[in-house]
């Protein structure tokens, strides 16, 4: 990202002024530069020209300053706190009240969008989820009369005979396994039994947790029948529920339904800024973490391969006397970080991944460490213990973690921005072609 981009078309006068002293002031990393500015602003010091003529205009870098914070707010320089760096997930706890008045604690994992639904929520049973004295919000019972309405969906059956049907959507197209129990299901439900079904319209605050208590439908005939829950039919037997939320550690889920208050459908994702694969190497027997891109001093996307690329350096030329080259291994690119195998617990076969460094064949070699903010998580602990990853979370086809650029509004209209991280699958096994003991024909020089 360029400094204008920083700034904004509607800055132009500040960018003016700073351009004029960008090149004896700012130097390439934008994001120290702001900080050094806004220590300076805050501190209330001055820093016009006459006493730092190689500072910024006091109006331009405060104003500079002002803007920066307005949009962005203060930028971190930690990970944030709910990252679990040895899972490479998001770990989030909320607190909530219950129907009953009592106050618990849930446990959220993002979707793969990054979103909160109801679905990522679970209810950590007692006594984890126990409070004890913090105060519970008040509960609030209303009733409510509405009329329902049939379930549409797109290609079902008309109701009526002799009507024709659209061919939108083809039913007897499906391809069904022996296993396919759910599509059977659902078609059974679409085809045979989707005009028994109703949809009944219960409008619901954000951030709320409700409970039915009582289902009353009233027919034509003015006769009131109770609708007992699902999971309640045949003495409490049946296993059926739907929007629940479920409890870790038991099969039984809680009777309430959770409305949190995401964005995920309003959320606009803008460019990758840090992109890290970890893969599985056979034939070297270790994990790899290859940071494919990291983000610039300026914003600017600097690819790994590049990196790589200029820090490549020939190969000695051999004497005329012998005419192979020994090397006690060959070179690795600087941006493929290795994770050996670590036994923590040999009896139970306990193993985590543990993120090591190769040192370049250099006269001076200096272990290569990576420069991104995932692979220097901040979360560890302890802080001065080696990041380990959990052996499991590499599978074969590998996983990618990627930091972007997310903004959304919210529904009193306000513009958040912020930096997401992201999970998802890799691309399957790769190798580093990591080698010991070579012996090169190299030509004399």
């Amino acid at each position: 990202m360029t400094l204008q981009q920083h700034l904004g078309h509607e800055e132009v006068v500040i960018g003016r002024q700073i351009k004029r002293h960008v090149e004896r002031y700012v130097n390439p990393d934008l994001f120290a530069s702001y900080r050094a500015l806004a220590v300076r602003v805050l501190a209330r010091t001055r820093i016009d020209a006459i006493d730092n003529p190689g500072a910024f205009p006091a109006p331009a870098a405060a104003e500079f300053v002002a803007w920066v914070q307005d949009v962005y707010r203060d930028f971190g320089l930690t990970d944030p706190p709910s990252w679990n760096p040895e899972q490479l997930e998001y770990d989030v706890q909320i607190q909530g009240t219950l129907p009953n008045g009592q106050t618990a604690v849930f446990s959220a994992e993002p979707a793969q969008d990054g979103g909160f639904d109801w679905h990522t929520f679970d209810l950590i049973p007692h006594p984890a989820g126990d409070l004890g004295n913090v105060p519970a919000a008040p509960m609030v019972a209303t009733t409510r009369s509405v009329l329902p309405g049939h379930v549409r969906f797109r290609g079902m059956p008309n109701a009526r005979w002799w009507d024709f049907e659209n061919n939108i959507t083809d039913f007897g197209g499906m391809q069904l396994g022996k296993r396919d129990f759910a599509k059977l299901a659902a078609m059974d439900f679409l085809l045979l039994h989707g005009n028994d079904w109703f949809v009944i319209p219960v409008d619901l605050p954000v951030n709320s947790l409700s409970v039915i208590d009582q289902l009353v439908v009233r027919d034509v005939f003015g006769e009131n029948t109770l609708v007992h829950r699902a999971e309640d039919v045949d003495g409490g037997s049946g296993r059926w529920t739907m929007f629940r939320t479920t409890i870790q550690g038991q099969a039984q889920a809680a009777n309430f339904f959770l409305l949190p208050p995401t964005a995920a459908t309003a959320i606009q994702t803008g460019v990758v800024i840090e992109d890290v694969r970890w893969i599985r190497d056979p034939m070297a027997n270790m994990v790899w973490a290859i940071e494919r891109q990291t983000e610039g001093g300026i914003g600017q996307p600097l690819l790994g391969r590049e990196r790589a690329s200029s820090a490549r350096t020939a190969l000695p030329a051999v004497s005329a006397i012998a005419d192979l080259l020994y090397l006690l291994e060959n070179r690795v690119p600087i941006n493929w970080i290795p994770f050996l195998p670590i036994a923590v617990n040999a009896i139970e076969g306990q193993i985590v991944l543990q993120m090591g460094a190769l040192l370049p064949p250099d006269q001076d070699p200096a272990p290569v460490r990576p420069i991104g903010r995932i692979l220097n998580s901040t979360n560890l602990v302890p802080p001065t213990e080696p990041y380990t990853l959990r052996e499991e979370e590499v599978a074969r086809v590998g996983i990618q973690v990627s930091r972007i650029l997310a903004r959304t509004r919210w529904l009193d209209g306000s513009t958040h921005l912020w930096i997401a991280r992201r999970k998802n699958g890799g691309q399957g096994e790769g190798s580093s072609n990591l080698k010991f003991d070579l012996a090169l024909d190299v030509a004399v020089s």
